[in-house]
């Protein structure tokens, strides 16, 4: 009928393991909706955004001390969301350390903390509406726990989903401007942040430990 559409083909005919999750599993369609809502927002949504373009290829040999901090960021986000009052200054702190030690990098990465963040937190709303839970920052929480837990090591573009769903959600109903500016190419953490004072963190050594080790077997790779 002339309207946009996203279409998912899944083939023909599914393997069984495939066709047994998608009855069995009561998350299998939820997951292809929301699936299907962030590739539409890229193709539509995004459509005619006038942003800088970049690359979300780690150079080699990988870095531990930028994940370490992204990772701290995101914590810090995940904190604010339980409602730790101090969790923002420590994320500004992360960040800034971040950006000022690792600036091309940063500057790399900025497209696709946009974009992807963007679309990663569209595709939240989209479980959220599919799954029936709450609107609520315990459960936005638990949604984005789930698709990127603390116990794994992200990538450098992964952690563009995880920052920018986070920090869209908690810029959500604080700033009216904020989707503007962040279409207009202010990446979504910068936007967040950009009044808060920074606070100085303690690292967490475990998770500097596993990042590390992470990282370097990723080098040997």
């Amino acid at each position: 009928d002339g309207r946009p559409t996203v279409y998912m083909g899944l083939g023909q005919e599914l393997p069984e393991q495939e066709a047994q999750h998608l009855l069995s599993n009561p998350a299998a369609v939820p997951e292809l909706f929301a699936l299907a809502t962030h590739e539409a927002f890229h193709f539509f949504a995004q459509k005619g955004w006038q942003l800088p373009s970049g690359s979300r290829s780690a150079r080699y040999p990988e870095q531990a001390l930028p994940r370490q901090y992204r990772q701290h960021l995101i914590s810090a986000f995940y904190a604010s969301l339980q409602g730790d009052a101090d969790a923002l200054g420590k994320a500004r702190y992360w960040h800034d350390r971040w950006q000022a030690e690792f600036p091309q990098e940063a500057q790399d990465i900025h497209f696709y903390d946009i974009v992807e963040g963007t679309a990663e937190y569209i595709e939240g709303l989209a479980r959220q509406f599919a799954s029936g839970a709450p609107d609520t920052p315990k459960a936005w929480a638990h949604s984005v726990r789930a698709r990127f837990p603390e116990a794994a090591v992200l990538s450098l573009d992964g952690e563009s989903y995880a920052v920018g769903a986070l920090a869209i959600y908690l810029l959500e109903g604080k700033d009216a401007s904020g989707w503007q500016a962040i279409v207009e190419g202010q990446a979504p953490a910068q936007r967040l942040l950009a009044a808060v004072a920074p606070r100085v963190d303690v690292p967490d050594a475990r998770l500097n430990q596993r990042i590390a080790e992470d990282v370097s077997e990723r080098n040997r790779h």
